[in-house]
């Protein structure tokens, strides 16, 4: 398959590289993935791909910078894994809210729920809302917590009594934030010719 070949060539400049410069690679940390869609069967024949003549492991989900990566984008992964940290964290809150003034719980909540899910929201939170729905409960329990009112009461007008973002709000927020700095040249030069505009295409 000429993508593998392709792939073995780029990793053993890759390699090349790394011992150049007198690094090393944990082959033993290093794996790849097939992204593909869930309709699709994997390949039945092993890839061979490799890196000092050692073969690499495929992987459906691997961890990047933080985020769990799935091979089919779907996001599962992540969002299970910060959904047990966040529901933990609530744990913790519930057990010392009735103890804490207002003031103190909403620290916490930023300390300890607040970069969950809000770190690298723009990217996973683009999934299905059906999947985020573990998340949304979990946070609303957060902010009743925060709030001192009873688990079955309304939280639309809790939200905005105590400023706190909703995931899809944060989601809106980092968009918005990434256009902006987009527009105005406050990313790295990669993004310079990202999305086109329309006045680049035609003039009307």
């Amino acid at each position: 398959m000429e993508l593998v070949r392709l792939v073995n060539v780029e990793l053993a400049k890759i390699n090349e590289w790394f011992a150049a410069n007198k690094l090393s690679l944990n082959l033993d940390k290093t794996n790849y993935i097939l992204f593909k869609s869930h309709r699709k069967p994997p390949p039945s024949e092993n890839l061979g791909i490799t890196i000092k003549d050692a073969p690499l492991t495929q992987v459906e989900s691997t961890r990047f910078l933080g985020v769990h990566i799935d091979q089919h984008l779907t996001w599962k992964v992540h969002i299970n894994e910060i959904s047990n940290k966040i529901a933990k964290n609530v744990g913790i809150l519930s057990r010392i809210a009735y103890l804490l003034p207002q003031s103190l719980k909403l620290n916490l909540y930023y300390a300890l729920i607040y970069p969950y899910l809000s770190y690298c929201n723009l990217i996973w939170a683009m999934t299905y809302p059906s999947r985020l729905i573990r998340l949304v409960i979990i946070q609303k329990r957060a902010v009743r917590l925060i709030a001192g009112v009873r688990k079955w009461a309304h939280t639309a007008p809790l939200f905005r009594e105590l400023k706190i973002l909703k995931i899809d709000q944060i989601k809106d927020f980092q968009v918005g934030e990434f256009f902006f700095r987009l527009e105005h040249g406050l990313l790295p030069p990669i993004f310079k010719d990202f999305l086109p505009h329309a006045y680049d295409i035609h003039s009307h």
